[in-house]
């Protein structure tokens, strides 16, 4: 899980190494779920959700 707390994330040079980070851990078979501190102040109980659901995937 990746949370975008650092106002450097909004940044063109953030994005692009977010990118850069996101598809080395998808291309080494990590599933990566991304969510900013709005997603973890307002919507707790969907970010558990999402988790749980790719954990569950992720057992089969």
């Amino acid at each position: 899980m990746d949370i975008d707390l650092h106002p450097s994330h909004g940044t063109t040079l953030g994005r692009r190494e977010d990118g850069h980070r996101q598809n080395a851990l998808v291309l080494a078979g990590w599933t990566v779920l991304r969510f900013d501190l709005a997603d973890l102040m307002t919507r707790p109980d969907q970010v558990r959700e999402t988790v749980a659901r790719a954990l569950a995937n992720a057992a089969g």
